[in-house]
């Protein structure tokens, strides 16, 4: 395969149209492919326009048409993802970054699951935090027996992201946050160390300022249950920021977040306690990463 231009005199390289191929451009029920680069473009910068009333009116939204066209094709502006699969298609989802609620709930947890599963499906990334879910061990009324904590959940939701592609084209990308206070934390701390193990998953420890202060003075810290308030087992802080520190330059995970500086920097209403699978943007149960497409066209048009 050799390297195309398109029409505005850009070339994409053979990797690069490959890559087109396989992920991006459509393909009709029997699953050849219908669109070249050029056609992407033009039902991206379409979708992008529209509707008309946020241009004010059918010629502005031409306008628009043309000038995000010309943006896209000539490479000065890349849409994410979401939107090169699914803006102009039937699929409502042209956001990358979503954070889900996981309550302690078996209803809340598989609600949730089925959420993500769509997201992804979608060509979306989840942040999930499980900080909530009662530890491992501790009682379950109604039924007599014992709760499993998050790890377990964790692995049933990277078991499903296995079996279902972004928009069928590329495998899902998940977070999962743990508060460090967490009863389970250690067992979080250093789940993927078994390499192999939550392949669709980064870890994060959601560190507080009380936590870092008592790294900082070499004091303990106490873990608490999230089902009851109350504290349980004490633990040196130090060890506990070591062992993240091993667990991280070991395997990769895990990250921590630094969560009450980033509630101190909340706009919103609503506490912020995950970020999306990437890290880079926290955001609030249900919130989900708008893109900055129309801000990026200011830039480019500067």
């Amino acid at each position: 395969m050799t390297s195309i231009q398109n029409e505005c005199g850009m070339k994409l390289s053979p990797n690069a149209e490959e890559i087109l191929s396989a992920r991006y451009y459509l393909r009709d029920t029997r699953g050849n492919v219908v669109e070249d680069f050029p056609k992407l473009v033009r039902r991206v910068a379409s979708f992008l326009a529209g509707p008309k009333e946020f241009f004010g009116g059918p010629r502005m939204v031409a306008k628009m048409q043309d000038v995000f066209y010309r943006q896209i094709i000539t490479l000065r502006l890349v849409p994410s993802s979401p939107i090169l699969m699914s803006a102009g298609t039937a699929s409502p989802y042209c956001t990358a970054c979503y954070v889900l609620p996981v309550e302690d709930s078996l209803d809340s947890i598989m609600t949730t699951l089925k959420n993500a599963m769509i997201i992804q499906k979608a060509g979306g990334g989840v942040g999930l935090d499980f900080s909530n879910i009662r530890e491992s061990g501790s009682p379950v009324a109604g039924t007599g027996g014992v709760a499993s904590g998050p790890l377990p959940f964790i692995a049933m939701y990277n078991s499903a992201s296995e079996a279902v592609k972004q928009g069928g084209r590329r495998r899902g990308a998940l977070m999962a946050v743990l508060r460090v206070d967490h009863p389970d934390l250690m067992a979080f701390i250093e789940a993927k160390t078994n390499i192999g193990t939550f392949s669709h998953f980064n870890f994060s420890v959601a560190v507080t300022d009380s936590f870092m202060s008592a790294v900082e003075k070499d004091k303990t810290y106490a873990l608490t249950d999230p089902k009851t308030g109350r504290s349980g087992r004490v633990l040196r802080a130090r060890d506990i920021f070591c062992r993240i520190a091993e667990c991280a330059h070991r395997c990769g995970d895990p990250s921590m977040i630094f969560i009450d500086e980033i509630n101190r920097l909340n706009s919103l209403p609503t506490r912020i306690t995950a970020t999306n699978p990437c890290g880079e943007q926290p955001l609030e149960p249900l919130g989900c990463l708008l893109p900055g497409i129309y801000k990026s066209l200011c830039s480019c048009q500067k």
